[in-house]
């Protein structure tokens, strides 16, 4: 149904000419279809935690599925050693207690999802949903520890932007073998004040660094602050040439 998108659920039964696909009356009929459907449960109600109990999972009527997903993803498949971290929306907008509002996402209204991908492919190889669980922190920092768990101590350079950035991530990934370069905000905790007392022009470049940990603060059309632990403070130039016709 996904490859084949129609108008309306029913259309996938329809003898129109011109909506009229066979693929769905030779797996089952419609009132078939739409019994499964409305009683479809994949965890037990028997094993539901009440609203308000310590234990208490936002999201355990898909938690099994969630968690299948998880480890099939890890199962089929082990990512390269250049991975991302950044999140994802499912359209949602309805009445939920974690439903969220993301204004620079092209979804803005939804589930939030924080996954950690695979560069060169976007192979999605981890993926955890937020759900306001009081059981666990949301903070960035311990949601990328979460998702980079099984992957740190093995060499891996992992991508971030500013959402997850502080020079508080470096610090727990320091002595696991794992890279950082993410892009960063000035104000963040833990910033060197002094690399943002000068004004900069187009062009201006200025760096600090702290062991491994090297910060640089770029000027061109606007700021642009990094942290990294693979790259040295150069500056390159490139210049594009273009072929007189």
């Amino acid at each position: 149904m996904d490859l084949d998108k129609k108008p309306m659920l029913h259309d996938y039964w329809t003898r129109h000419p011109v909506l009229h696909s066979s693929f769905a009356h030779k797996v089952m009929v419609r009132e078939r279809f739409l019994s499964i459907l409305a009683f479809l449960h994949i965890n037990h109600n028997d094993s539901f935690v009440p609203h308000g109990q310590p234990d208490y999972d936002p999201i355990q009527k898909i938690r099994p599925f969630v968690d299948y997903l998880n480890a099939k993803f890890k199962e089929v498949y082990q990512p390269q050693r250049e991975v991302c971290i950044d999140e994802a929306m499912i359209p949602f907008k309805g009445r939920c207690g974690f439903k969220v509002y993301m204004k620079d996402k092209p979804t803005k209204w939804g589930f939030k999802l924080c996954e950690l991908c695979e560069n060169s492919s976007g192979y999605v190889w981890s993926v955890k949903m937020y759900c306001a669980d009081k059981r666990i922190s949301n903070k960035p920092v311990d949601v990328t520890m979460r998702l980079l768990q099984p992957l740190l101590d093995q060499g891996f350079k992992l991508y971030v932007d500013n959402y997850y950035c502080c020079p508080d991530l470096w610090n727990q990934m320091q002595g696991r073998n794992t890279m950082l370069v993410v892009t960063c905000r000035k104000n963040r905790v833990g910033m060197p004040a002094d690399l943002f007392q000068n004004r900069q022009r187009p062009g201006d470049f200025d760096f600090r660094r702290k062991g491994q940990l090297v910060g640089t603060r770029w000027f061109d059309k606007r700021e642009v602050v990094t942290l990294s632990t693979i790259h040295q403070p150069q500056l390159t130039e490139t210049i594009s040439r273009y072929e007189v016709k």
